[in-house]
């Protein structure tokens, strides 16, 4: 079974793509060699911040868009999106 990952965005609560391969195949294709090269290049311990914007940016959210809540089975911290092009962090 799949790790639960729903959050709470903006009074909607919306499911997210749990998984590495569901975040894979989720982010939009112009999108995806992105993905590969920062989950190449990412520290482990940075690896569920990272995965948790990219799972979030597949759902659908645009930079910026504030989470309130996060409800998973995993142990991640609430989370906003943050816009990286504009030098964010994730």
């Amino acid at each position: 079974m799949n790790p639960l990952l729903k959050a709470l965005c903006e009074g909607e609560l919306v499911e997210l793509p749990a998984t590495i391969d569901e975040i894979r195949a989720s982010t939009h294709p112009a999108h995806r060699e992105e993905f590969e090269r920062e989950l190449g290049s990412t520290a482990f311990n940075a690896l569920p911040h990272l995965l948790m914007h990219w799972a979030i940016r597949a759902g659908g959210a645009e930079p910026g868009t504030p989470f309130a809540s996060v409800t998973t089975d995993m142990n991640i911290p609430p989370f906003c999106l943050t816009d990286r092009s504009a030098g964010g962090r994730p």
